[in-house]
């Protein structure tokens, strides 16, 4: 049966540390996977491609990266532009060779809305780990790899939790949470 596993939550917040272990024991993270740098050494885990996909989504919508909510957002031409990309992306996912597909991208949670109205309405199953820590832990690290900006990194962090939890919740979406303070 194919599954697809969606990895998000505030960056920062183990979303790499989880895809890696699930690459190395479960399943495939895409075929142009993002190489390791001095802000994450020991990869990324992410697909390019989805990468491109939500960069475009972003530039479309009007929202920043880091902080969603921008003045475009709710016209409905770019959100069903938004969601055309998503079909299309999910629909050239490749479930032949893997019965299970991870998509790794934190800032999926400044959109998961949008996420959450086209995995609805596919045939495929899916899943949706978050990836939580705690805000001091993430300041920490946000501000050591990153940027120096505690008060920026509390923003993103409150605004991406927000995001993610209300769009969750509010849409009855079963989820499952990776505490990084626990592992």
């Amino acid at each position: 049966m194919k599954k697809l596993i969606l990895i998000t939550g505030t960056g920062r917040s183990g979303t790499s540390l989880l895809s890696g272990y699930l690459k190395k024991n479960y399943s495939s993270l895409g075929i142009d996977e993002i190489e390791p740098d001095n802000s994450n050494p020991y990869g990324y885990y992410e697909d390019a491609s989805l990468i491109k996909l939500n960069e475009e989504i972003f530039k479309k919508l009007n929202v920043l990266k880091y902080f969603p909510f921008k003045k475009d957002y709710c016209k409905i031409e770019n959100y069903n532009y938004a969601r055309r990309l998503i079909r299309e992306y999910i629909s050239n996912l490749n479930f032949v060779d893997e019965n299970i597909i991870i998509l790794k991208d934190p800032r999926i949670s400044n959109i998961i809305d949008i996420w959450l109205s086209v995995l609805n309405k596919s045939k495929i199953n899916f899943k949706i780990i978050i990836c939580y820590r705690n805000l001091n832990d993430f300041c920490a690290s946000y501000n050591k790899s990153v940027s120096n900006e505690n008060e920026v990194a509390e923003k993103i962090w409150i605004s991406r939790n927000l995001q993610i939890f209300y769009n969750l919740c509010n849409q009855n979406i079963d989820f499952e949470i990776f505490n990084y303070d626990i592992y």
